[in-house]
């Protein structure tokens, strides 16, 4: 005990001082760890969900204090509204690190995010240390282990990118401490608690480490059974099932609700196909990154000191019996590298990714506690080992730059130096005859690892070797980019009134900007999206529609924006002071560069239908056909006898363009320009429609049974005249695609103009296929006239929403209704009318349907996480057998 304590002390002192040099561009520059300058994930997904959650904690224990309990399960600010524990537990709800956001709030919360993250790094090693005293390994080599392992790739770049993703880090050592204790018949708790942290957590990462971990206990169950190993063997998988199941049932309150929304998700795992091989590409990379400074790709972060490949390479040349563990760990962590079926496993079967590999990282730092010992006296063969390894990998790197430049990294030739020099270092040490019993010989190789580590962090971070500082947000500036000067005109709008309804911002680039201040809007970019969301609002072909759960705005498409009960957007001034905005939207207040404006024609989050038209019927129209369905008809899955079924009469005009193309293939260095025209009417609402789009990147020759490098998505510029389009498109490769795309693009006309020219910059070599291109012009008084039926019909009134699970309203109807609620559907909702229950259904593709007979009805709400409360049964149920199994052990 006395040597761990000594070894945690040296360990925060390195890992502190680590931390200043590796991180000193940070701070030099000014520079947070929000990985969000271009809107990525760390400020929309992370930051804005931990910060969320203290801010939910605190407001739960300022209710219980003050004598009432409110535990909200529902917010309209996630997305278009959706489950909180459902959507955050991915980011946020379940990590215990989190719990200290109880003591942030939203400006100061990105302090405490970048305090999460060193502390989530300094865990990760203190659980290796942990790990290694109780096997036994030599004290300093756990500790050069364990700098190995925090200061890997897996932290410096994925770790900072996405916190959670070095949880694992954490848990990984004491679920395989927890399996030792079990073989040693020592008591079970720790794996019991470690599975139960580990599926509270993070279901995703959970799966992973339950695959790892099997494999670990797979490995060492074979160096603990001697004799009767097969009846040992269904005895031991018994006995780890029974402690599995109990730590997975103490944690069903968090993980059963969790587990039920993602089988409703919107997200998939494209079309991302399994290949044989990776490209040639990758497997150069994952040579000279193994000890270099760069991403490898899909996933794959490596990037250790070079004494991660000496420890390999003395662990093979030596004939212990006792390290064959070790050896098979390594090659089954190649293995798993080499193969993307391996990675396609490992990542729930969705697609291949190596974000498991922090189990590499920690394969490879305990290679180097077991070996460690021998560094102070190698063998002939591990010093020609060690020589051949360097000069392989050197002369590896200078022909790829040499003949395969875009291979490699910037840093090839730092890497390469500092390997040289960490070899000389050891040889130098082994010439000497440095004993291991005197202190000078640790301090010279931990004073390489921590040279070794310094130079990757200049590389990974230093603005003069890399670009990565750029994506980080400056210092205190977090929620003034969340809750920018846009976003600020609709938050104080949200202050003066408080009915229900949501907003949007016409140019803000940020994605989910309301969560943190409870504003409803029309972004959603959550991994757990709800996939009716994700679908219908696919269908209307907008712009905005990135991936399935990454989408933002309606294109300033009237129709769409008040059947969605967006009551206020802003636009963007341009040098003239003017902006643009849907007819029905008047300008209310500005600043000096956004225009807040008001829906006149907003829908109430409750209004009816007497008629109605089938899914299989709304699904053969057009995106504007679409658009004009739902402003006169219901959407219902089946039959309703109770409403009139309406016959479809929608006036719009479309015309079809002659394709002189379906099929075109643009070569590399090369670019295509695809011009068209289609007619328009300035008295008519005119769109743009591009038909079953889809791009296949050129494959090198002979590269057919290799995964092709892919990005996830492919941006073309559409001109007409002066303005500017973006159209995106997945590859087919792509592990985000989800068909072929479709857009529906709103045109703005000028008095006298009958024809629109298209110029669509087709610049990516590889093949595109296009099925039409039409022009669609709807009667924008036919619409307005629909928008103004289903405003004057009859619509709920005396709304109130608790900003949580209570939702409520009254309304009289004068015949056969159909109530739609803009509220995503969901399992969780109850409906009651005047205190009865009545069945809910889906309707218009995503929201809540109601069918209501003449008469004065008051309708009611009730949300309740699917899952929570046979969970929560489960949970009570699974600690009462653990205190039996406690009380039994004693």
């Amino acid at each position: 005990m006395k040597t761990r304590s000594r070894l945690i002390i040296i360990y925060t002192i390195l890992f502190f001082t680590l931390c200043i040099v590796v991180f000193y561009p940070f701070y030099s520059n000014g520079k947070s760890f929000v990985w969000g300058a271009y809107a990525q994930d760390g400020l929309s997904q992370h930051l804005n969900a931990a910060a969320y959650w203290g801010q939910y904690i605190r407001q739960f224990a300022a209710n219980l204090f003050s004598g009432h309990i409110k535990f909200p399960m529902w917010d309209m600010a996630l997305g278009y509204g959706g489950d909180i524990l459902a959507v955050l537990n991915y980011y946020a709800i379940g990590d215990p690190i989190n719990l200290i956001y109880v003591f942030s709030n939203k400006y100061n919360a990105e302090y405490f995010y970048d305090f999460a993250i060193l502390l989530r790094m300094y865990l990760a090693g203190i659980s290796f240390i942990i790990y290694g005293s109780c096997m036994k390994k030599h004290s300093h080599g756990i500790l050069i282990g364990s700098l190995v392992y925090v200061f890997s790739g897996i932290s410096l770049q994925v770790g900072l990118h996405h916190p959670f993703f070095l949880n694992p880090m954490i848990y990984l050592p004491l679920l395989f401490l927890g399996i030792e204790k079990i073989y040693r018949e020592e008591r079970p708790y720790l794996f019991i608690f470690m599975v139960t942290i580990s599926a509270v957590s993070n279901f995703y990462f959970f799966y992973m480490l339950t695959v790892i971990s099997v494999l670990y206990a797979l490995i060492r169950f074979f160096s603990y059974e001697k004799e009767h190993r097969w009846k040992g063997f269904f005895c031991t998988l018994g006995k780890f099932s029974g402690f599995f199941c109990l730590g997975i049932g103490i944690s069903a309150v968090i993980f059963l609700p969790v587990i039920l929304g993602f089988m409703g998700n919107g997200r998939n795992g494209g079309a991302a196909g399994i290949y044989p091989l990776y490209s040639v590409r990758y497997y150069g990379r994952l040579i000279t990154e193994f000890s270099g400074y760069g991403e490898i790709g899909l996933g794959t972060r490596l990037n250790f000191v070079p004494l991660a490949l000496f420890g390999i390479v003395i662990l093979f040349l030596q004939n212990k019996k006792e390290t064959w563990p070790y050896k098979a760990a390594v090659i089954l962590c190649a293995v798993c590298l080499a193969f993307p079926i391996c990675g396609y496993v490992l990542h729930g079967f969705s697609y291949p990714s190596n974000r498991w590999t922090f189990a590499a990282a920690f394969v490879v730092s305990i290679v180097i506690t077991e070996i460690y010992p021998q560094l102070f006296a190698l063998e002939g063969k591990q010093k020609i080992g060690i020589c051949a390894g360097t000069g392989g990998c050197v002369l590896f790197c200078t022909i790829i730059k040499i003949f395969h430049g875009e291979t490699i990294i910037q840093g090839w030739k730092a890497a390469c130096l500092v390997m040289i020099g960490f070899a000389a270092g050891l040889l130098i040490m082994n010439f000497w005859n440095i004993s291991e019993k005197g202190i000078f010989g640790h301090i010279w190789i931990g004073a390489m690892v921590c040279f070794s580590i310094g130079v990757s962090g200049v590389y990974h971070y230093s603005p003069n070797k890399s670009n990565e500082l750029k994506s980080y947000l400056n210092r205190g500036e977090a929620y003034e980019t969340l809750c920018n000067s846009e976003i600020q005109l609709l938050k104080e709008a949200k202050e003066r009134d408080k009915d229900l309804y949501r907003v949007e911002a016409g140019r803000s680039r940020i994605y989910n900007f309301g969560l943190l201040d409870g504003i409803a809007n029309t972004t959603n970019y959550f991994s757990i999206t709800d996939k009716n969301t994700a679908e219908t609002i696919r269908d209307f072909g907008n712009l905005g529609y990135k991936y399935l759960f990454k989408f933002r705005k309606m294109d300033q498409r009237e129709g769409l924006l008040s059947l969605f009960s967006v009551k206020y957007r802003t636009s963007a001034k341009n040098a003239k002071g003017k902006s643009s905005a849907p007819a029905g939207f008047l300008p209310l207040v500005e600043n000096k560069e956004y225009r807040l404006y008001e829906n006149k024609n907003v829908l109430p989050f409750g209004y009816t239908y007497d008629s109605y038209i089938t899914e299989a019927e709304y699904q053969k129209l057009n995106a504007s056909e679409k658009e004009q369905a739902l402003l006169k008809y219901a959407v219902v899955s089946q039959e309703d006898q109770q409403l009139r079924k309406a016959g479809i009469q929608i006036p719009v005009v479309e015309k079809q363009i002659d394709l002189s193309k379906k099929k075109m293939v643009v070569t590399k260095g090369h670019s295509l320009h695809y011009h068209f025209k289609i007619p328009v009417n300035p008295d008519k609402e005119n769109y743009l429609q591009l038909e079953g789009m889809a791009f296949e990147q050129t494959r090198e020759k002979g590269s057919r049974f290799m995964k092709p490098k892919v990005i996830n998505s492919e941006t073309f510029p559409l001109y007409t005249g002066k303005k500017k389009y973006k159209v995106r498109i997945q590859q087919k490769e792509s592990i985000y695609y989800f068909g072929e795309r479709s857009y529906f693009i709103k045109l703005q006309t000028k008095k006298g103009e009958t024809y629109k020219t298209f110029d669509l910059v087709l610049n990516k070599p590889g093949t595109y296929t296009m099925k039409g291109i039409s022009s669609v012009q709807a009667d924008t008084e036919e619409m307005l006239s629909n928008l103004q039926k289903r405003k004057e019909s009859e619509c709920l009134e005396n709304i109130r929403y608790d900003n949580g699970n209570h939702f409520s309203g009254e309304i009289t109807s004068k015949g056969n209704r159909m109530l739609c609620i803009p509220i995503p559907y969901s399992k969780g909702w109850k409906a009651f009318d005047h205190g009865k229950q009545v069945s809910i259904q889906k309707v218009n593709g995503m929201f809540i349907g109601i069918s209501l007979k003449k008469g004065k009805h008051k309708i009611q709400l009730n949300y309740v996480t699917p899952g929570i409360q046979a969970g929560a049964v489960i949970t009570l149920i699974s600690l009462c057998v653990l205190a039996g199994i406690i009380v039994r052990k004693k």
